[in-house]
C-alpha cells in the first residue's frame, strides 16, 4: 500500500512511444513509419470535448434554424464545420491522431486526409495511440526489461 507520496511527487516520467508502419503510404515514402506517443490526461479530455462540441453545436444549430428550410440548415452546419455525417467516434480518433503523432506531427487536416484515403492505416495509428495511452507514461526509474535470462539446470 502507498503510505507516502514523496517518491511519487519526486518521480520523473516520460511518454511511451512506438513506431507504426502505414502500408497505405508505402507508395510515396520509402519508410512509411510514424512515431506515436501516449496522450496526456489533458489531451484525452480535449479529444472528448471535441466529441461533445461535435454533438452540442450541431444540435444547437438545428434548434436555432428549425424554422428554416432543411437546405439552409445544412448550409449553416457546413459553414460552421459541422455535419451529421461525422460520427463522434471519428471525431475522437482524429483528435487522438492529431495529439498522439510525434514524427511526423499530424495536423487535424492530415488526420482527416489519412482517414479518407486509408481508414485501415488511420485506425492503426489511433489504436496504437489508444493502447499507449491506456498503459500510461513510464517512470524514468522504471526498467522495462525483465533482466538476464537464467540458464535452467538440466535434471
Amino acid at each position: 500500500m502507498i503510505d507516502d507520496l514523496t517518491k511519487f511527487r519526486e518521480s520523473q516520467w516520460e511518454r511511451r512511444t512506438a513506431s507504426v508502419v502505414l502500408p497505405a503510404l508505402s507508395g510515396i515514402y520509402s519508410d512509411p513509419s510514424v512515431e506515436v506517443q501516449n496522450l496526456s490526461g489533458n489531451e484525452v479530455y480535449r479529444a472528448e470535448s471535441r466529441v461533445l462540441r461535435n454533438s452540442s453545436v450541431a444540435d444547437l444549430v438545428v434548434k436555432i434554424a428549425s424554422g428554416l428550410k432543411s437546405q439552409k440548415t445544412e448550409a449553416i452546419m457546413e459553414a460552421l464545420g459541422f455535419s451529421d455525417n461525422v460520427p463522434d467516434a471519428l471525431v475522437k480518433a482524429i483528435a487522438y491522431v492529431e495529439f498522439g503523432t510525434i514524427k511526423p506531427k499530424f495536423s487535424q487536416e492530415d488526420a482527416v486526409k489519412l482517414a479518407d484515403i486509408s481508414i485501415t492505416s488511420f485506425m492503426m495509428l489511433f489504436r496504437k495511440i489508444d493502447e499507449l495511452t491506456g498503459a500510461g507514461s513510464v517512470s524514468l526509474g522504471e526498467s522495462t526489461a525483465s533482466g538476464p535470462i537464467k540458464e535452467s539446470a538440466t535434471p
